[in-house]
């Protein structure tokens, strides 16, 4: 499905939710493409013994790009993918077993135009520390700025993902799932990352992130979503909070779903053995936008 949300003289945007087909406008002559692939799903934490059940990491943001070219340089008409947020993985329901990786984001074109590369799903949690995962905007043929999805931990609390738009990074990509925390380590319930932010140069928060459960909340909160380019300013969805880790009193915690477009999923948290571990939260789902100018 696509939209023309602003028709203002000379220039025409269009929004693409779905996948579809883009017609030129009569007297375009140039044509900026802003696009975002689906976000990676969360992972889902390992159950396993005390002190070795970490929580799944948080999927990553879905790649975006962003690139002006002349008009001639496309045809009449042009295919538009759009790519769907990756499913976050079921909690695992076998003792002394890593935790399922998450379903990778679909990527996101403009015919022969996308991202380099996209979003993989968030790796399920193991006997060990996870490690986060990257992703990258690009601008025309050059590599942007990248951040980083949390990761699950053992006997601690999962991490954040870290934020964007804070001065060095590029202001509109979106932001990677929070880590899911590990299973419990005797009575302590450990919590789960916070899912990335989205910063002013000043480092002021624009859009959260979701929050990691806790062992009274066991559950990631959703990202938020994007602000629309109508409305002037454009942002990335940022991404859902980590599932806490079992406790002594309280379940593993499911990841957020990451926020619209492009945001990772929470990873879940983990489990001792004989109790499911923590599901992974789903990847935003991605979107292309249009912008022609007369």
């Amino acid at each position: 499905m696509s939209q023309i949300t602003k028709l203002n003289g000379s220039v025409t945007t269009t929004t693409f939710i779905t996948s579809g087909t883009w017609t030129k406008r009569l007297g375009t002559k140039f044509i900026t493409l802003i696009g975002f692939n689906g976000g990676g799903g969360g992972g889902a934490g390992r159950q396993g013994s005390s002190n070795s059940s970490a929580g799944g990491t948080g999927g990553p943001a879905g790649p975006s790009f962003f690139i002006q070219i002349p008009a001639s340089s496309v045809g009449n008409t042009e295919t538009v993918t759009v790519g769907a947020g990756g499913g976050g993985a079921i909690g695992q329901i076998t003792s002394g077993t890593n935790g399922a990786t998450g379903s990778p984001g679909g990527s996101t074109s403009f015919g022969n135009i996308s991202a380099v590369t996209s979003a993989t799903g968030g790796t399920g949690g193991t006997s060990g520390a996870g490690t986060g995962l990257q992703s990258a905007a690009y601008f025309g043929p050059l590599s942007g700025a990248s951040v980083t999805s949390g990761a699950g931990s053992i006997a601690n609390s999962g991490s954040n993902g870290t934020n964007s738009g804070n001065g060095t990074l590029i202001p509109f990509m979106p932001t990677g799932g929070g880590g899911g925390g590990g299973g419990r380590n005797n009575a302590i319930a450990f919590t789960g990352g916070n899912g990335g932010s989205i910063e002013s140069t000043t480092t002021a928060i624009l859009l959260a992130g979701g929050t990691g459960g806790t062992s009274s909340s066991i559950n990631g909160t959703d990202g938020n979503n994007g602000t629309s380019v109508s409305n002037g300013s454009l942002f990335g969805g940022t991404g859902g909070g980590g599932g806490a880790g079992e406790g002594n009193t309280s379940s593993p915690g499911k990841g957020g779903k990451g926020g619209f477009p492009s945001g990772g999923g929470g990873g879940g948290g983990g489990s001792v053995n004989g109790v499911t571990s923590g599901a992974g939260g789903d990847g935003g789902n991605g979107m292309l936008i249009v912008i022609e100018f007369a």
